[in-house]
């Protein structure tokens, strides 16, 4: 983190140190806003096509990676979860689903988090499943709404 100098006698940080916590908090600002964007346009998308984009996918990482500390090992535990029930189950599960839990696994910051996020995807899904009553139902809403859950239930801690 860069780190201006203050002048000696000076208890105030420089101006230039006052410009860069605002640009930071701007970027923050931005990165939400923009992050939030991408996991509504992902989830509407899965809902009227049962497809998830790869550009979609793209952009929310490379948001993600300004907003969110990135562990991959958290969002390659989420991964091969769900490639497993993709080869497993024949593709019930989509593609698009198990390259969206990389990307959110690696918003995740504690394997209890993560456990946490998937538990909730999970429990909307099928409850979800179960009120639908349709042979298919996108997962992607489930599983960003989870990850949601799973961010804020550790924000409030």
């Amino acid at each position: 983190m860069l780190v201006a100098e203050q002048s000696v006698g000076n208890p105030h940080p420089t101006f230039f140190a006052q410009g860069f916590k605002y640009a930071h908090f701007m970027v923050s600002i931005i990165s939400l806003q923009l992050v939030v964007f991408m996991l509504y346009r992902i989830a509407h998308h899965d809902l009227k096509t049962h497809l998830i984009r790869d550009f979609d996918l793209v952009m929310l990482f490379i948001f993600f990676t300004f907003f969110f500390e990135i562990n991959l090992v958290h969002g390659g535990y989420y991964f091969v979860l769900l490639l497993l029930l993709n080869i497993i189950t024949r593709a019930s599960i989509g593609f698009g689903d198990v390259k969206l839990a990389l990307i959110l696994g690696s918003a995740m910051n504690s394997l209890l988090q993560l456990v946490i996020s998937i538990d909730v995807a999970w429990i909307i899904g099928g409850v979800w499943a179960l009120i639908s009553k349709r042979k298919s139902i996108p997962f992607a809403p489930a599983m960003i709404l989870g990850a949601v859950i799973g961010q804020i239930s550790f924000s409030l801690r």
